[in-house]
Protein backbone atom coordinates (compact mmCIF):
# COMPACT_ATOMS: atom_id res chain seq x y z
CA UNK A 1 0.00 0.00 0.00
CA UNK A 2 1.47 3.47 -1.18
CA UNK A 3 1.04 5.92 0.99
CA UNK A 4 2.44 8.59 -1.44
CA UNK A 5 6.70 9.35 -0.98
CA UNK A 6 8.29 11.14 2.17
CA UNK A 7 11.73 13.15 2.29
CA UNK A 8 13.55 13.95 5.36
CA UNK A 9 14.82 17.67 5.39
CA UNK A 10 17.97 18.01 7.56
CA UNK A 11 20.00 21.41 8.28
CA UNK A 12 21.96 23.25 10.98
CA UNK A 13 19.61 26.79 10.99
CA UNK A 14 15.44 27.19 11.09
CA UNK A 15 15.60 29.26 8.61
CA UNK A 16 17.45 27.25 6.04
CA UNK A 17 14.66 24.53 7.18
CA UNK A 18 11.89 26.83 6.37
CA UNK A 19 13.66 27.85 2.51
CA UNK A 20 13.97 24.03 1.94
CA UNK A 21 10.66 23.06 3.39
CA UNK A 22 9.03 26.26 1.34
CA UNK A 23 9.91 24.88 -1.86
CA UNK A 24 8.59 21.22 -1.45
CA UNK A 25 5.60 21.43 0.35
CA UNK A 26 3.01 21.64 -2.30
CA UNK A 27 4.29 19.14 -4.07
CA UNK A 28 1.30 16.68 -4.87
CA UNK A 29 1.67 12.91 -3.10
CA UNK A 30 4.93 14.50 -1.10
CA UNK A 31 4.71 14.37 2.76
CA UNK A 32 7.39 16.43 4.34
CA UNK A 33 9.67 15.61 7.78
CA UNK A 34 12.00 17.96 9.27
CA UNK A 35 14.91 18.19 11.46
CA UNK A 36 17.33 20.78 13.12
CA UNK A 37 20.66 19.60 13.36
CA UNK A 38 22.52 20.63 16.38
CA UNK A 39 26.48 20.19 18.00
CA UNK A 40 24.93 18.50 20.79
CA UNK A 41 25.43 15.03 19.78
CA UNK A 42 27.11 13.33 17.30
CA UNK A 43 26.20 13.92 13.53
CA UNK A 44 25.98 10.64 12.78
CA UNK A 45 24.04 8.98 15.37
CA UNK A 46 21.84 11.94 14.70
CA UNK A 47 21.32 11.32 11.38
CA UNK A 48 21.04 7.75 11.54
CA UNK A 49 18.28 7.67 13.92
CA UNK A 50 15.99 10.02 12.18
CA UNK A 51 16.46 7.95 9.16
CA UNK A 52 15.61 5.10 11.04
CA UNK A 53 12.72 6.88 12.57
CA UNK A 54 11.42 8.57 9.50
CA UNK A 55 11.69 6.20 7.27
CA UNK A 56 12.02 8.44 4.29
CA UNK A 57 12.40 7.88 0.79
CA UNK A 58 14.46 10.95 0.01
CA UNK A 59 16.65 12.62 2.33
CA UNK A 60 17.73 16.64 1.24
CA UNK A 61 20.30 17.45 3.31
CA UNK A 62 21.72 21.03 3.84
CA UNK A 63 25.61 20.83 4.48
CA UNK A 64 26.86 23.66 7.74
CA UNK A 65 28.92 26.59 7.50
CA UNK A 66 32.12 24.92 8.78
CA UNK A 67 34.09 21.95 7.46
CA UNK A 68 32.19 20.31 4.86
CA UNK A 69 34.80 17.72 3.94
CA UNK A 70 34.42 16.34 7.47
CA UNK A 71 30.87 16.45 7.61
CA UNK A 72 30.17 14.21 4.66
CA UNK A 73 33.46 11.76 5.77
CA UNK A 74 31.21 10.99 9.11
CA UNK A 75 27.88 10.83 6.39
CA UNK A 76 29.30 8.27 4.71
CA UNK A 77 29.95 5.67 7.49
CA UNK A 78 25.89 5.28 7.72
CA UNK A 79 25.35 2.05 5.97
CA UNK A 80 23.96 2.05 3.24
CA UNK A 81 20.78 -0.30 3.64
CA UNK A 82 19.73 2.15 5.40
CA UNK A 83 20.30 5.04 3.51
CA UNK A 84 16.94 6.67 1.86
CA UNK A 85 17.02 5.18 -1.73
CA UNK A 86 17.83 9.15 -3.06
CA UNK A 87 19.76 11.60 -1.69
CA UNK A 88 20.16 15.38 -2.35
CA UNK A 89 22.53 17.60 -1.26
CA UNK A 90 22.89 21.33 -0.70
CA UNK A 91 25.97 23.21 -0.43
CA UNK A 92 26.58 26.83 1.10
CA UNK A 93 29.12 27.65 -1.52
CA UNK A 94 28.53 29.03 -5.26
CA UNK A 95 30.62 26.40 -6.69
CA UNK A 96 30.62 22.44 -5.77
CA UNK A 97 34.20 21.55 -6.21
CA UNK A 98 36.01 17.88 -7.54
CA UNK A 99 37.04 16.60 -3.84
CA UNK A 100 33.74 17.46 -2.28
CA UNK A 101 31.44 15.74 -5.45
CA UNK A 102 33.48 12.92 -4.67
CA UNK A 103 32.82 12.87 -0.92
CA UNK A 104 29.53 13.18 -1.74
CA UNK A 105 29.22 10.55 -3.98
CA UNK A 106 30.76 8.17 -1.38
CA UNK A 107 28.35 9.29 1.25
CA UNK A 108 25.18 8.33 -1.26
CA UNK A 109 24.46 10.93 -2.51
CA UNK A 110 22.50 11.38 -5.81
CA UNK A 111 22.50 15.32 -6.50
CA UNK A 112 24.04 18.45 -5.56
CA UNK A 113 22.87 22.11 -5.71
CA UNK A 114 24.42 25.03 -4.56
CA UNK A 115 21.95 27.12 -2.40
CA UNK A 116 21.45 29.50 -5.15
CA UNK A 117 20.03 26.99 -6.85
CA UNK A 118 16.86 26.04 -4.44
CA UNK A 119 14.64 27.74 -5.53
CA UNK A 120 15.00 27.07 -9.22
CA UNK A 121 15.88 23.80 -9.68
CA UNK A 122 15.07 21.72 -6.17
CA UNK A 123 11.25 21.93 -6.71
CA UNK A 124 11.16 19.95 -10.34
CA UNK A 125 14.11 17.56 -8.74
CA UNK A 126 11.63 16.24 -6.29
CA UNK A 127 9.22 16.49 -8.94
CA UNK A 128 10.81 14.50 -10.58
CA UNK A 129 11.87 11.89 -8.40
CA UNK A 130 8.10 11.72 -6.77
CA UNK A 131 7.10 10.58 -10.36
CA UNK A 132 10.19 8.31 -10.59
CA UNK A 133 9.14 6.21 -7.74
CA UNK A 134 5.65 5.99 -8.30
CA UNK A 135 6.31 4.79 -12.12
CA UNK A 136 8.56 2.15 -10.15
CA UNK A 137 5.83 1.31 -8.00
CA UNK A 138 3.34 0.85 -10.82
CA UNK A 139 5.69 -1.56 -12.34
CA UNK A 140 7.22 -3.61 -10.16
CA UNK A 141 7.56 -3.76 -6.29
CA UNK A 142 4.09 -5.77 -5.74
CA UNK A 143 4.49 -6.85 -1.75
CA UNK A 144 0.35 -8.67 -1.82
CA UNK A 145 -0.01 -10.06 1.75
CA UNK A 146 -2.09 -13.44 2.51
CA UNK A 147 -4.20 -13.13 5.15
CA UNK A 148 -6.68 -15.45 7.19
CA UNK A 149 -8.73 -14.51 9.98
CA UNK A 150 -8.60 -17.69 11.44
CA UNK A 151 -6.25 -21.29 10.66
CA UNK A 152 -7.53 -24.26 8.21
CA UNK A 153 -8.80 -21.69 5.30
CA UNK A 154 -5.34 -22.46 3.59
CA UNK A 155 -4.00 -19.41 3.15
CA UNK A 156 -0.22 -20.88 3.24
CA UNK A 157 -0.86 -23.07 0.68
CA UNK A 158 -2.37 -20.43 -1.83
CA UNK A 159 0.69 -18.36 -0.70
CA UNK A 160 2.62 -20.63 -1.83
CA UNK A 161 1.12 -21.57 -5.00
CA UNK A 162 0.77 -18.21 -6.28
CA UNK A 163 4.14 -17.63 -5.48
CA UNK A 164 5.07 -20.62 -7.61
CA UNK A 165 2.82 -19.42 -10.57
CA UNK A 166 4.44 -15.83 -10.93
CA UNK A 167 8.09 -17.31 -10.89
CA UNK A 168 7.73 -19.82 -13.26
CA UNK A 169 4.55 -19.18 -15.50
CA UNK A 170 5.31 -15.26 -15.61
CA UNK A 171 8.68 -15.63 -15.12
CA UNK A 172 9.05 -12.86 -12.53
CA UNK A 173 11.43 -12.63 -9.90
CA UNK A 174 9.22 -13.85 -6.71
CA UNK A 175 10.21 -14.42 -2.83
CA UNK A 176 7.71 -15.75 -0.84
CA UNK A 177 7.85 -14.63 3.23
CA UNK A 178 6.74 -16.35 5.73
CA UNK A 179 6.40 -14.08 8.55
CA UNK A 180 4.48 -16.76 11.08
CA UNK A 181 7.51 -17.01 14.16
CA UNK A 182 6.28 -19.70 15.71
CA UNK A 183 4.06 -22.16 13.20
CA UNK A 184 5.15 -20.85 9.59
CA UNK A 185 5.41 -23.99 7.39
CA UNK A 186 6.69 -22.55 3.94
CA UNK A 187 9.86 -24.17 4.74
CA UNK A 188 8.58 -27.99 5.27
CA UNK A 189 6.41 -27.43 2.63
CA UNK A 190 9.01 -27.28 0.10
CA UNK A 191 11.33 -29.89 2.09
CA UNK A 192 13.98 -27.68 2.60
CA UNK A 193 15.94 -27.33 5.44
CA UNK A 194 17.74 -23.71 6.35
CA UNK A 195 19.98 -23.66 8.61
CA UNK A 196 19.49 -19.59 8.24
CA UNK A 197 16.82 -17.52 7.70
CA UNK A 198 14.42 -14.37 8.41
CA UNK A 199 15.44 -14.33 12.50
CA UNK A 200 19.24 -14.18 11.20
CA UNK A 201 18.79 -11.51 8.94
CA UNK A 202 16.71 -9.41 10.78
CA UNK A 203 20.16 -9.84 12.96
CA UNK A 204 22.23 -8.27 10.43
CA UNK A 205 20.22 -5.87 8.70
CA UNK A 206 22.11 -2.97 9.38
CA UNK A 207 25.14 -4.52 7.45
CA UNK A 208 22.99 -6.33 4.97
CA UNK A 209 23.07 -5.29 1.16
CA UNK A 210 21.14 -7.12 -2.14
CA UNK A 211 24.20 -9.30 -2.68
CA UNK A 212 24.49 -10.71 1.25
CA UNK A 213 20.92 -11.01 1.93
CA UNK A 214 21.27 -14.12 -1.00
CA UNK A 215 22.79 -16.00 2.10
CA UNK A 216 19.87 -16.02 3.89
CA UNK A 217 17.22 -16.85 0.88
CA UNK A 218 16.31 -20.33 -0.37
CA UNK A 219 15.44 -21.21 -3.83
CA UNK A 220 13.57 -24.07 -4.99
CA UNK A 221 14.16 -26.21 -8.31
CA UNK A 222 11.64 -24.24 -9.68
CA UNK A 223 13.14 -20.87 -8.92
CA UNK A 224 10.40 -19.28 -6.43
CA UNK A 225 12.55 -17.76 -3.68
CA UNK A 226 11.88 -18.20 0.01
CA UNK A 227 13.15 -16.65 3.31
CA UNK A 228 11.10 -17.81 6.67
CA UNK A 229 12.52 -18.58 10.43
CA UNK A 230 14.25 -21.94 10.61
CA UNK A 231 11.49 -24.43 11.70
CA UNK A 232 13.38 -25.39 15.02
CA UNK A 233 13.02 -21.81 15.64
CA UNK A 234 10.10 -19.84 18.34
CA UNK A 235 9.82 -16.68 18.29
CA UNK A 236 7.41 -14.61 20.69
CA UNK A 237 5.61 -11.37 19.73
CA UNK A 238 7.63 -8.87 20.30
CA UNK A 239 10.86 -10.02 19.88
CA UNK A 240 11.29 -8.59 16.42
CA UNK A 241 11.87 -4.31 16.09
CA UNK A 242 9.55 -3.50 13.44
CA UNK A 243 12.10 -1.06 12.16
CA UNK A 244 14.36 -3.75 11.57
CA UNK A 245 11.64 -6.00 9.34
CA UNK A 246 10.78 -3.04 7.84
CA UNK A 247 14.11 -2.10 6.56
CA UNK A 248 14.36 -5.51 5.30
CA UNK A 249 11.33 -4.94 3.44
CA UNK A 250 12.69 -2.04 1.74
CA UNK A 251 15.58 -4.15 0.61
CA UNK A 252 13.77 -6.99 -0.58
CA UNK A 253 11.04 -4.59 -3.01
CA UNK A 254 14.25 -3.16 -4.63
CA UNK A 255 15.57 -6.86 -5.35
CA UNK A 256 12.25 -8.83 -6.11
CA UNK A 257 9.18 -7.95 -8.21
CA UNK A 258 6.89 -9.81 -6.43
CA UNK A 259 7.01 -10.67 -2.75
CA UNK A 260 4.40 -12.60 -1.22
CA UNK A 261 3.58 -12.17 2.67
CA UNK A 262 2.39 -15.36 4.53
CA UNK A 263 0.75 -13.19 7.39
CA UNK A 264 0.46 -14.72 10.96
CA UNK A 265 -2.82 -14.28 12.74
CA UNK A 266 -2.01 -12.23 15.41
CA UNK A 267 -2.51 -8.30 14.66
CA UNK A 268 0.21 -6.33 16.69
CA UNK A 269 2.76 -3.41 16.23
CA UNK A 270 4.93 -5.85 13.87
CA UNK A 271 1.66 -6.34 11.86
CA UNK A 272 0.79 -2.78 11.26
CA UNK A 273 4.05 -1.86 10.27
CA UNK A 274 3.83 -4.47 7.52
CA UNK A 275 0.98 -3.75 6.22
CA UNK A 276 2.35 -0.51 5.73
CA UNK A 277 3.98 -1.76 2.55
CA UNK A 278 1.29 -4.11 1.30
CA UNK A 279 0.26 -3.15 -2.32
CA UNK A 280 -2.59 -5.73 -2.16
CA UNK A 281 -3.98 -7.90 0.46
CA UNK A 282 -5.63 -10.97 0.10
CA UNK A 283 -8.41 -12.26 2.36
CA UNK A 284 -8.49 -15.87 2.19
CA UNK A 285 -12.10 -17.42 3.75
CA UNK A 286 -13.67 -21.24 3.71
CA UNK A 287 -17.32 -21.11 2.33
CA UNK A 288 -18.50 -21.47 5.73
CA UNK A 289 -20.53 -18.77 8.16
CA UNK A 290 -17.99 -19.05 11.26
CA UNK A 291 -14.94 -18.21 8.28
CA UNK A 292 -17.21 -15.36 6.84
CA UNK A 293 -17.62 -13.53 10.25
CA UNK A 294 -14.27 -13.94 11.21
CA UNK A 295 -13.12 -12.16 7.64
CA UNK A 296 -15.53 -9.40 8.32
CA UNK A 297 -14.17 -9.15 11.72
CA UNK A 298 -10.70 -8.92 10.11
CA UNK A 299 -11.00 -6.31 7.68
CA UNK A 300 -13.11 -3.76 9.99
CA UNK A 301 -9.77 -3.94 12.27
CA UNK A 302 -7.65 -3.37 9.50
CA UNK A 303 -9.35 -0.50 7.79
CA UNK A 304 -10.27 0.83 11.73
CA UNK A 305 -6.96 0.18 13.61
CA UNK A 306 -4.24 0.56 10.83
CA UNK A 307 -6.02 2.54 8.20
CA UNK A 308 -6.26 0.29 5.66
CA UNK A 309 -7.87 1.04 2.76
CA UNK A 310 -10.79 -1.08 1.21
CA UNK A 311 -9.80 -0.74 -2.20
CA UNK A 312 -6.43 -2.82 -1.91
CA UNK A 313 -8.26 -5.52 -0.02
CA UNK A 314 -9.41 -8.60 -2.41
CA UNK A 315 -11.11 -11.76 -1.58
CA UNK A 316 -10.15 -15.39 -2.41
CA UNK A 317 -12.68 -18.43 -1.32
CA UNK A 318 -11.15 -21.16 -0.90
CA UNK A 319 -12.52 -24.91 -0.53
CA UNK A 320 -15.26 -24.20 -2.61
CA UNK A 321 -18.48 -26.50 -2.78
CA UNK A 322 -21.56 -25.64 -5.16
CA UNK A 323 -23.85 -27.71 -2.94
CA UNK A 324 -22.97 -25.77 0.18
CA UNK A 325 -25.93 -23.49 1.09
CA UNK A 326 -23.99 -20.28 1.45
CA UNK A 327 -22.72 -19.93 -2.16
CA UNK A 328 -19.40 -17.43 -3.47
CA UNK A 329 -21.79 -14.72 -4.27
CA UNK A 330 -23.45 -14.64 -0.54
CA UNK A 331 -19.48 -13.87 0.71
CA UNK A 332 -18.99 -11.84 -1.99
CA UNK A 333 -22.33 -9.96 -0.93
CA UNK A 334 -21.53 -9.37 2.75
CA UNK A 335 -17.68 -9.00 2.43
CA UNK A 336 -18.17 -6.63 -0.15
CA UNK A 337 -14.52 -6.66 -1.97
CA UNK A 338 -12.88 -7.58 -4.89
CA UNK A 339 -13.30 -11.10 -5.79
CA UNK A 340 -10.35 -12.70 -7.01
CA UNK A 341 -12.23 -16.25 -7.49
CA UNK A 342 -13.35 -19.64 -6.34
CA UNK A 343 -11.42 -22.62 -5.55
CA UNK A 344 -12.49 -25.89 -5.78
CA UNK A 345 -11.70 -28.21 -3.02
CA UNK A 346 -8.75 -30.95 -3.80
CA UNK A 347 -8.00 -32.13 -0.05
CA UNK A 348 -6.58 -35.50 -1.99
CA UNK A 349 -4.60 -32.80 -4.23
CA UNK A 350 -3.02 -30.61 -1.97
CA UNK A 351 -2.49 -32.91 0.60
CA UNK A 352 -0.48 -34.84 -1.26
CA UNK A 353 1.63 -31.97 -2.93
CA UNK A 354 2.39 -30.91 0.91
CA UNK A 355 3.45 -34.29 1.94
CA UNK A 356 5.77 -34.56 -0.99
CA UNK A 357 6.94 -30.89 -0.53
CA UNK A 358 5.78 -29.69 -4.10
CA UNK A 359 4.03 -27.22 -5.27
CA UNK A 360 0.85 -27.95 -6.60
CA UNK A 361 1.33 -26.78 -9.92
CA UNK A 362 4.17 -29.62 -10.34
CA UNK A 363 2.22 -32.19 -8.34
CA UNK A 364 -1.27 -31.66 -10.18
CA UNK A 365 -0.89 -29.17 -12.82
CA UNK A 366 -4.06 -29.41 -14.88
CA UNK A 367 -6.26 -29.63 -11.45
CA UNK A 368 -9.10 -27.50 -11.29
CA UNK A 369 -7.40 -26.11 -8.05
CA UNK A 370 -4.11 -24.71 -9.90
CA UNK A 371 -6.23 -23.60 -13.24
CA UNK A 372 -8.43 -21.29 -10.32
CA UNK A 373 -4.55 -20.31 -8.55
CA UNK A 374 -3.07 -19.36 -12.05
CA UNK A 375 -6.16 -17.04 -12.81
CA UNK A 376 -5.99 -15.55 -9.40
CA UNK A 377 -1.84 -14.85 -9.75
CA UNK A 378 -2.81 -13.14 -13.45
CA UNK A 379 -5.65 -11.15 -11.83
CA UNK A 380 -3.14 -9.90 -9.10
CA UNK A 381 -0.58 -8.89 -11.96
CA UNK A 382 -2.58 -7.68 -14.16
CA UNK A 383 -2.33 -6.79 -17.71
CA UNK A 384 1.42 -6.42 -17.17
CA UNK A 385 1.93 -10.25 -16.08
CA UNK A 386 0.26 -11.62 -19.12
CA UNK A 387 1.82 -9.59 -21.74
CA UNK A 388 5.18 -10.92 -20.11
CA UNK A 389 3.54 -14.49 -20.61
CA UNK A 390 2.75 -14.46 -23.67
CA UNK A 391 6.09 -13.00 -24.64
CA UNK A 392 7.96 -15.89 -22.61
CA UNK A 393 5.70 -18.34 -24.20
CA UNK A 394 7.16 -17.11 -27.46
CA UNK A 395 10.69 -17.36 -26.45
CA UNK A 396 9.81 -20.69 -25.82
CA UNK A 397 8.28 -21.28 -28.95
CA UNK A 398 11.09 -20.13 -30.87
CA UNK A 399 13.65 -21.71 -28.66
CA UNK A 400 12.12 -25.30 -29.43
CA UNK A 401 12.05 -24.39 -33.31
CA UNK A 402 15.14 -23.88 -33.81
CA UNK A 403 16.09 -26.95 -31.29
CA UNK A 404 14.30 -28.63 -34.29
CA UNK A 405 16.43 -27.48 -36.70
Amino acid sequence: MDRGARVLIMAWSAEHLEELEGELCLIPDLKVARHLLSTEMGLLSIVRAQIQQQRPDFLLYALGPGDSNNELRELSLIPGPIRPASQVLVTPGDVVDVDQLRLAMNAGFRDCLIHGDIHTRLPDMFRNLVRERRATIEVKNRVTAFVGAKGGVGCSTLAASVGHVLSTHLQQKTLLLDLDGQFGTQYLSHDLEPTKGLKEALEHIDTLDTVALQGYIQKTPTGLSILGFVPSQTLIPGEIEPERMIRLLDLLTGEFENLILDMPRQIDILYGAIIERVTRLVLVVRQELSSVRHGSKLIGLLERELDLPRNVISLVVNFHDPDEPISTEDINRILNLELLGAIRRDDESVGVANNLGLPLGLHAPGSHSQRAIERISHALVGREGLDNQEKNLVRRVLQQLRMGR
